[in-house]
């Protein structure tokens, strides 16, 4: 595009946050290139690269009018960089863009009519993972309701594939810095939904997300696990949903990524999630969110064996699970499959939770 064809008002503000990426940078830019909606603006944030991003950025402004490049000279942090390409944004509508995943051509144009369609305030995508393991399709709930029901255990929605309105995420003083390594995406969801912001996730793959070995969320896990821990304690309250001290500390412990020894522990989770499937009674699709831990739940406990299958069939939890992915918790724990042992690990893209 020619600088005579970029306007002052662009559709959607892309916004590219960067460090030390360039051989992955590459790809990732010329993948928001590509975007059938034309009428965008890409603003790349260099956090304080060492490496070749310089460069990189430098030929893909030479050779694109709507790259627009910010440096900073030494690195700030994730929350630090959005929060500055949010101020720069020249759209009422941001799209979040990671330096190391792939958007497929019509990703911006079919979201910004999902969207406007259903009066959207925050909008994701289905996505195909990729990388150092072997992938899958990842389809995150539709409905503002279901969603609003997942963020109670972990973030259904993949944080590089949002579109957003800019002024819902100023408004509630966008991105924390007390995230700075770990959870900021969700952190953000949970605050606003809080203040009454509608989500949704378009049903289409328009995103292929990279697993990769030293991404934040493997490298930084426990932290992150804590933080999500404080998340999810927050949102219980901000929901108004009342709990126990021993309550909160099982909600907050249903998405931890350890496995589950006892089968005590199993029937405690198990009570938990029964009573906060009864404060989604009058919404089925949140309902049925709740009801799916059960089924991850289950995964945790499957090195406990027959046990675990026999206590998690018996649940009225298990009745909204299908009957394929009940089987594949049946043979993991015929299997006596440890969560997160080896063999786990090989199965986890598929597992069914």
């Amino acid at each position: 595009m020619t600088r005579a064809g970029v306007t002052t008002h662009p559709q959607v503000s892309v916004l590219v946050p960067t460090r030390n990426r360039a051989g992955l940078l590459r790809a990732a830019l010329a993948s928001v290139q590509r975007q059938t909606l034309r009428d965008i603006e890409i603003l790349v944030l260099d956090d304080g690269s060492t490496d070749d991003t310089a460069q990189v950025l430098d030929a893909a402004r030479q050779r694109d009018a709507r790259v627009r490049v910010i440096r900073h000279a030494h690195g700030q942090g994730l929350p630090v960089a959005l929060n500055r390409l949010l101020t720069m944004a020249r759209s009422p509508l941001v799209a979040v863009m990671h330096d190391d995943d792939v958007a497929y051509p019509p990703r911006l144009e079919t979201q910004v009519m999902f969207i406007d369609t259903h009066g959207l305030d925050i909008c994701g995508t289905w996505y195909r993972r990729f990388g150092h393991v072997p992938g899958g399709i990842a389809r995150p709930p539709v409905d503002d309701g279901a969603i609003k029901a997942a963020l109670h255990f972990q973030p259904p929605l993949l944080h590089p594939s949002v579109l957003m309105r800019r002024d819902w995420v100023l408004r509630i003083g966008g991105y924390s810095a007390e995230f700075q390594r770990a959870a900021e995406d969700y952190d953000l969801w949970t605050r606003l939904a809080a203040a009454g912001a509608r989500f949704g996730n378009v049903p289409q793959v328009l995103m292929r997300y990279r697993l990769s070995a030293v991404q934040a969320s493997r490298v930084f896990n426990s932290e992150q696990a804590a933080l999500a821990h404080r998340i999810r304690a927050r949102y219980l309250t901000d929901c108004g949903i009342s709990a126990s001290q021993e309550e909160v500390d099982l909600h907050v412990r249903v998405r931890d990524p350890a496995p589950i020894d006892s089968l005590d522990e199993l029937r405690a989770f198990e009570a938990w999630l029964v009573r906060l499937r009864e404060h989604f009674a009058g919404n089925p699709a949140a309902a049925q969110v709740v009801a799916q831990q059960w089924l991850f739940i289950g995964c945790r406990g499957a090195g406990l064996g027959m046990r675990c299958w026999r206590m998690w069939r018996a649940s009225p939890l298990a009745a909204a699970i299908s009957p394929k992915k009940a089987a594949v918790l049946l043979a993991l724990c015929a299997g006596r499959v440890r969560y997160r042992s080896a063999p786990y690990r090989l199965l986890e893209p598929f597992a069914p939770a």
